[in-house]
């Protein structure tokens, strides 16, 4: 990776840079365009300088939509799905992503199409994947259905033609608390392509002659085995909501709005973004949001300046080297996976150790939603020490080019910090004020290097580890270690690596038992953690670095043919899981009963299914409505000596206070026992009570 310099002209209050101008206003401000314009559910949307804070599902609930659901506010359990879809101009090719509304900001959906669960279908037209779902029993309480709906439409929408496991991965963003996963997976493998999970003919389907996965019907898609006789609308590709047209000749130009307790910024190109940079050197540079959008909401942070940097294209660049992958910062973590997965195609098979690490780790990371928008330059600025990418960038000496402008001369420069000495403390790096991180360079592993990437977590999809590990071994050609490097998150304030167990296995002979026994005392003395340290389990998380190189050792030794004595040979390698299989088993109907026994949908299924059901928070506003707040006790078991409301009612505002003695009827409830109090009375039970 080489510097580079680039120039700006200002001149007479103008920076011109190509065919992009900046107008500078008081020598900080700029001037850009302060209308925001992209299409929802087909139709144009404009709006007049949008408040930076407030989030895409705020807005779409605002209009009426109240299809998509506010269920975590923090991009885990997908209630919020959308797909938003974009053009690219240089490709020529449409993209659409389902993503999380609660964490999309508004603002960043400018030349975009945005499409909610109202936009796909309604309950007197349905689309089929909302038939489906709905006549299958795939909704309960249907909350979280538009949801999961949205989820399978993208990727039809992107793979009209998914396999089974394609499917069942598309949901790894979306959690439902009731209906049980079975129907759901049931109506969304309707859609699979069965030649694409089995590699021969005589394995596809359940095995019987007439099985609903051998069928082949022109204008209805009958599935008569596995579910009771119900004909659903056929599947058409060609039927779909278009890109609007206009948005493919719409021209991305430079945006400023101003809301009450921020400001946004939106560049196009790498030097508006360094200039931007340079004269709001604390801006907070924005993208998918998915860290800064539950700082704000959960930690009370504030960014008084936001820049917007997905729209740059320079910052989502790809490019194979011949001794490494170099990639624009700001590229998608689905689209990194991508880029890996064409890399392996790309080097030779000994290259390729770091690419598999990473999409190994990358698999896990979090769900399709928060992949689609978060990026690389996201987890590597961020810098948070349980990472599942930073412990292989750190062990595989990834560099990262940082850029900058400097204001006096209005040159652009460009520095490479190796990812050794990138983290300096807790959320902290050696990033200028006025820089960004520009590119990601990933060295190619080499002959006779192993990568592996190891994570532990509560549970293996979609949560944070806690603990993750990056280990790297050079082997020469008698299996002595030449060179080794072992990085690890959660155990400590940053990613660290392992210098004294680094050095103690150089030279030594790999699969000696001797030296894998040395190895793990080694770590041990090195990874001493206080009960008291941050997030606790400090033994567990000790004996997870110990069984991480344990099972290193053992899956090197596996894969350079080294002879082990003691090695099981079931020990290494993750259990993965088969694609889900289901039988739903129901009783014959009695002749003389017209529903028991009988597959019947329910009656709100169709309407939870299109988004047209209405629940509490859907319910519009009306005239005179008020809000209601619980006082909770902050003791407990407590008597109650008094209650004096006076200040509170004093406030503006307040209209009343209720207590036990204002309940009109018993103040005795229970869903059993009826041993319990509406409002307490005499004596409180426990905090919060």
């Amino acid at each position: 990776m080489k510097e580079h310099k680039s120039t700006l002209i200002e001149s007479n209050g103008h920076l011109v840079d190509g065919a992009n101008e900046f107008i500078v206003e008081n020598g900080s401000d700029l001037k850009c365009k302060t209308k925001l314009h992209f299409y929802l559910n087909g139709t144009s949307v404009e709006i007049n300088n949008p408040d930076p804070d407030t989030t895409l599902l705020q807005y779409v609930r605002s209009v009426g939509l109240t299809g998509t659901k506010l269920g975590c506010a923090e991009g885990g359990c997908g209630a919020c799905t959308v797909m938003i879809s974009s053009y690219d101009k240089s490709s020529d090719k449409i993209t659409h992503c389902s993503v999380n509304a609660c964490l999309a900001p508004l603002c960043s959906v400018d030349g975009k199409h945005v499409i909610t669960i109202e936009g796909i279908g309604n309950v007197e037209n349905p689309h089929p994947v909302q038939e489906r779902i709905a006549l299958l029993h795939g909704s309960q309480c249907g909350f979280c259905t538009p949801g999961i709906a949205m989820s399978l439409y993208s990727l039809l929408r992107n793979n009209p033609n998914p396999s089974e496991k394609e499917i069942e991965e598309c949901f790894d963003g979306n959690l439902c608390r009731c209906t049980g996963y079975r129907p759901i997976l049931d109506a969304a493998k309707s859609f699979a392509n069965p030649s694409k999970d089995y590699e021969t003919s005589e394995n596809l389907g359940c095995g019987r002659a007439d099985c609903c996965k051998l069928k082949n019907v022109e204008n209805d898609v009958a599935l008569d085995l596995k579910f009771p006789q119900i004909k659903f609308k056929k599947y058409d590709v060609t039927q779909e909501l278009i890109f609007p047209p206009s948005l493919m000749k719409y021209i991305l130009e430079p945006l400023y709005f101003s809301g009450r307790k921020s400001k946004w910024f939106r560049p196009v190109n790498l030097n508006q973004l360094l200039y931007l940079k340079s004269k709001y050197p604390y801006a907070k540079l924005v993208s998918g949001n998915t860290e800064v959008g539950i700082e704000t909401k959960f930690k009370k942070l504030r960014y008084n300046v936001q820049i917007f940097v997905g729209d740059i294209p320079e910052l989502k660049t790809c490019e194979f080297k011949d001794d490494g992958l170099l990639i624009g910062a700001n590229v998608s973590l689905s689209k990194f996976q991508e880029i890996l997965q064409d890399a392996l195609g790309h080097y030779e098979l000994h290259q390729t150790q770091i690419f598999k690490s990473l999409l190994e780790n990358l698999r896990w990371f979090a769900g399709n939603q928060i992949r689609n928008v978060a990026t690389p330059a996201g987890n590597i600025v961020t810098g948070s020490p349980i990472s599942d990418l930073n412990p292989i960038f750190l062990s595989s000496k990834t560099l990262f080019s940082l850029s900058s402008l400097e204001p006096s001369s209005m040159v652009a420069t460009n520095r490479v910090i190796s990812s050794e000495s990138f983290w300096t403390g807790y959320r902290q790096n050696c990033c200028e004020e006025t820089e960004i991180l520009e590119k990601i360079f990933i060295p190619c592993s080499k002959q006779g290097q192993y990568n592996r990437a190891y994570k532990q977590a509560k549970r293996r999809d979609d949560d944070i580890a806690i603990v993750n590990a990056g280990l790297s071994v050079l082997l020469d050609d008698n299996n002595q270690v030449k060179e080794a490097a072992f990085a690890f998150g959660g155990m400590s304030w940053v990613t660290v690596r392992a210098p004294e167990s680094e050095h103690y296995v150089l030279g030594k002979k790999w699969g000696d038992q001797n030296v894998l026994k040395g190895l793990l005392e080694k770590l041990c003395e090195e990874f001493r953690m206080k009960f008291s340290t941050p997030g606790g389990m400090a033994t567990y998380r000790k004996s997870l670095v110990v069984g991480f190189m344990y099972k290193f050792w053992y899956d090197v030794s596996k894969s350079a043919n080294i002879i082990v004595d003691d090695c099981d040979e079931n020990f290494v390698g993750i259990i993965e899981r088969n694609i889900s299989k289901s039988v739903q088993i129901v009783g014959q109907a009695e002749k003389d009963k017209t529903i028991v026994g009988k597959q019947i949908p329910h009656a709100s299924a169709m309407k939870q299914v299109t988004g047209e059901a209405m629940y509490t928070d859907d319910i519009p506003k009306i005239q005179g409505e008020l809000y209601g707040a619980l006082v909770l006790s902050q003791k407990a078991h407590a008597k109650i000596l008094g209650i004096d409301a006076t200040e509170a009612l004093a406030q503006p505002g307040v209209k009343g206070f209720f207590s036990a003695k204002d309940v009109p009827g018993s103040n005795i409830w229970g869903p059993v026992s009826h041993d319990e109090e509406v409002f307490a009375s005499e004596e409180v039970n426990c905090v919060g009570k």
